[in-house]
C-alpha cells in the first residue's frame, strides 16, 4: 500500500475531486461480458428429426388385411396385426396406432381417455425355442388430440409401443412384420355404459387405426414414447 502510494503521487502530486474523476475515466478499464445460451431439446420432444422419421404410408388394417383377431371376448381381444414399415428382419422400430373420431365414433375415444385397459404386445416363438424373449415394450399412455380450431371428426387417440428384437420373426417375411397385440379392459359394467360402446366398437375401430411407423435414425430414441408427436404430426379423420 504505501509504495503505491509513492507511485501515484510521483505522477500525480495535486489531485482535487475533478482531477480524480478524469484520472479514472482516462486510466481504468471498463470490461462488459456477454453471455450466450444454448437451447438443448427435451428428453423425447418432437424434434425435426423424430418427425422426419415419422413413415405414414401404410393404409388402415381394414385396407391392407393386416389385422386378423385370434381370440374375442366381451371384455377384450388378442389379434395378429402387421406393418408394411418393417420386416421380419428389421432389429428394432416403433408403431403407432392412430384412432380417428371419424372413424370410432367419440365414445370409444373416450374409452381409452378415462377407462381402465391395458395395452400388450407380443411375439409368436416356435416350440422349443430357447433364445431371450423379444422387448415389445407397450408404451402405457394413450394421447388424445383435440384441437378447439378443427372440426370434432380430426380428433384422435395414439397407442404405440416399440419392438427390440432378438430374432427374426416368424411369421412374417421380407415385405412385413408380424405381431400380436392384445387389449384387455376393466370395469366394463359401468364403463361400456357410461360411453354407450361395446367391445366390437373397439375392435372396428383398430381396424380403421392408422399405422405410423419409425425406424431407427439419427436423433430418434427408440426407449421413447412418441404418441403425442405422432398425435398431433398425423392428421387422420378425412
Amino acid at each position: 500500500m504505501f509504495f503505491f502510494w509513492r507511485s501515484l503521487k510521483a505522477h500525480v502530486p495535486f489531485f482535487n475531486s475533478k482531477q480524480i474523476s478524469h484520472y479514472r475515466k482516462s486510466h481504468f478499464l471498463t470490461f462488459s461480458a456477454t453471455t450466450s445460451t444454448t437451447t438443448t431439446p427435451e428428453p423425447c420432444s418432437c424434434t425435426d428429426k423424430v418427425k422426419a422419421g415419422l413413415s405414414t404410408g401404410e393404409k388402415s388394417f381394414q385396407k391392407s388385411g393386416l389385422l386378423k383377431p385370434i381370440y374375442l371376448g366381451n371384455t377384450g381381444f388378442l389379434l395378429q396385426a402387421g406393418t408394411r414399415g418393417a420386416d421380419k428382419d428389421t432389429a428394432s422400430y416403433q408403431q403407432y396406432l392412430v384412432m380417428s373420431r371419424n372413424e370410432c365414433g367419440q365414445g370409444v375415444l373416450d374409452l381409452f381417455r378415462f377407462g381402465a385397459y391395458r395395452w400388450s404386445v407380443l411375439e409368436k416363438r416356435a416350440k422349443g425355442t430357447t433364445n431371450p424373449i423379444t422387448n415389445y415394450d407397450a408404451f402405457a399412455d394413450a394421447y388424445y388430440r383435440i384441437h378447439a380450431d378443427e372440426h370434432k371428426k380430426h380428433r384422435s387417440i395414439t397407442i404405440g409401443f416399440r419392438a427390440d428384437k432378438t430374432l427374426p420373426d416368424l411369421t412374417g417375411n421380407t415385405s412385413k412384420d408380424t405381431y400380436w397385440a392384445g387389449l384387455q379392459f376393466y370395469h366394463l359394467a359401468s364403463t361400456f355404459d357410461l360411453v354407450n360402446v361395446n367391445i366390437m366398437d373397439v375392435y372396428n375401430c383398430l381396424q380403421m387405426a392408422k399405422p405410423v411407423t419409425i425406424l431407427p435414425g439419427d436423433g430418434i430414441d427408440l426407449t421413447c414414447d412418441y404418441a403425442k408427436c405422432v398425435g398431433e404430426e398425423v392428421k387422420v379423420g378425412y
